[in-house]
């Protein structure tokens, strides 16, 4: 099959500029972090958030005649972190039945990206039938459970799996290595959702919440995780018992409620559980008045800190039950929405509504209602307790950073009312990419933010999704720190190239000066 002049020079140099390979005349190139170099392979660039290096290296690939299987798998990676999933897919065109499981996973999860369910059904079906000859039953059911997953999407239809809606974006940052605002995979999603009341049953042995009406799994708290092989909400509906004869309910709850799946990392609950917690919203509209409490259900228990952002977001009181993990509950009235967050790929413009109305709450009745400042703000790693990444020099940036204006923030040393205050109070906040970030949540509108983002990977999709639907576009990520392993066990150390922090932070705050 000849695929010679199917133009992919051509995509790849628009789809991530590449930089000069030597700096022009008083121009300095960065230094790269000590204790390690560029990557220098295509695959060691596009996994370490270096693409626009990738893009130069693909494009030689991929101008032979018949490029390689390895190297449209490499393409079809670097066009998904690039957010361009249609070119994600054509490249995989070239090699569209291969037999190998690497082909089928990326075309897989190049459409799961995109949200397109029905068509990553299709591909499941077709390779277990007909492509799965050789793989490992690891790869044969890991490609089944993607095939019952998104036939459970598609089957619901509460969720748009072919993104034909008008308003919808695609998730960008500022990327301070290429110089570009440059996309990269996520949606932002900016039509109408609404919120309904369903008679629900739930079965604690596929975790998943029942129409009693229909007797499908409840479309809306099917919310796939990244890998799209489980829900968060409903674990395994295609498990849940057919029929309403498969036995009476041991507990009913009769007042308005909605379900949460409460996660206790404080990152995961403002993007994972914040997305079914939207779903406060609704419920307002369907009680009698404000007086009139609203049942929050959760398989584990949600944090007294997330308690207090809930009631804080919401008029009503609220009283919070966690379900039975051996007893069946039937809730008469139970309030559901459609996802605001898919990790990784999607988040809806209502997903911030919680975090500003709470933010309102809190400033008081007599307040402004709008975010107005000039703080810049760092927000810290370096006092965690527990944590996935150690800081290792991170005390040593702090100090370089007072001198440029910013004030030291650690949130988890802050009760969240004052982190949020701080939020909107800001000019430009600064941080390592993670969940930190995700307090620019509680920002309210008015006058312009930036954020910088000290990366170990680009692009930053989860921080990026955040900052979009938190209407923040002057959002900036500089490749400036590196993850290193550690002993069995041990969080991860974190490293900071302090010199390009610097670089960054001096580039942003001239074009906060800009922007004043």
């Amino acid at each position: 099959m000849h695929h010679g002049c199917c133009g992919y020079d051509q995509i790849l140099q628009s789809a991530e500029p590449a930089l000069p390979t030597s700096p022009a005349p008083g121009d300095e190139l960065q230094v790269p972090l000590p204790h390690r170099s560029l990557p220098e392979g295509t695959e060691e660039q596009i996994h370490g958030g270096f693409l626009h290096l990738a893009s130069q290296d693909l494009q030689r690939r991929l101008e032979a005649a018949a490029p390689s299987l390895y190297d449209c798998l490499l393409a079809a990676i670097y066009f998904r972190k690039t957010g361009d999933q249609a070119q994600a897919l054509q490249i995989l065109d070239v090699h569209r039945q291969s037999p190998v499981f690497d082909a089928t996973y990326n075309r897989i999860q190049s459409l799961c990206h995109h949200l397109n369910f029905s068509s990553a059904e299709e591909t499941a079906a077709l390779a277990c039938s007909e492509w799965s000859e050789g793989w490992t039953e690891e790869q044969q059911r890991y490609i089944q459970d993607i095939g019952h997953t998104t036939a459970t999407l598609r089957a619901q239809g509460r969720f748009p799996t072919e993104l034909k809606l008008a308003l919808l974006e695609r998730n960008r940052y500022r990327n301070l290595d290429s110089g570009e605002h440059t996309p990269c995979t996520g949606i932002i999603d900016r039509n109408q959702r609404f919120g309904r009341l369903a008679a629900a049953i739930f079965d604690p042995a596929s975790a998943t919440w029942i129409d009693s009406k229909t007797d499908l799994a409840i479309g809306e708290l099917l919310q796939p995780n990244h890998d799209f092989r489980a829900f968060f909400g409903g674990s395994k509906p295609w498990l849940a018992p057919a029929g309403r004869d498969s036995g009476s309910s041991d507990d009913h709850l009769t007042t308005i409620a909605i379900f949460i799946e409460s996660n206790p990392h404080f990152g995961h609950f403002l993007t994972q559980s914040a997305s079914f917690a939207n779903a406060l919203g609704y419920a307002q509209h369907f009680t009698g008045s404000r007086e009139d409490t609203i049942t929050i259900l959760s398989r584990g228990d949600v944090p007294d800190w997330a308690r207090m952002l809930l009631q804080a977001s919401c008029p009503n009181p609220l009283q919070f039950m966690t379900l039975n993990g051996q007893r069946r509950l039937k809730v008469d009235q139970l309030v559901v929405a459609p996802p605001t967050w898919i990790e990784w790929h999607y988040v809806h413009q209502d997903h911030q509504r919680l975090f500003r109305q709470a933010a309102l709450r809190w400033r008081g009745p007599d307040a402004s209602a709008e975010a107005h400042g000039g703080k810049r703000l760092y927000f810290s790693r370096s006092r965690l307790g527990q944590c996935l990444r150690r800081s290792v020099n991170e005390q040593e940036l702090e100090e370089r950073l007072r001198a440029y204006g910013f004030e030291i923030v650690h949130p988890q040393e802050h009760p969240l009312h004052e982190v949020a205050e701080l939020v909107n109070q800001a000019a430009l906040i600064s941080g390592p990419m993670g969940s930190a970030m995700h307090n620019v949540l509680f920002r309210l509108p008015g006058q312009p933010l930036a954020t910088l983002n000290f990366a170990h990977f680009l692009p930053g999709i989860n921080n990026a999704l955040a900052e979009q639907c938190s209407g923040i576009d002057h959002n900036f990520y500089s490749r400036s720190c590196e993850e290193v392993e550690a002993a069995p066990g041990e969080p991860k150390a974190l490293h900071f190239d302090l010199r390009q922090c610097l670089e960054s932070v001096e580039h942003v705050i001239d074009h906060v000066n800009r922007l004043a």
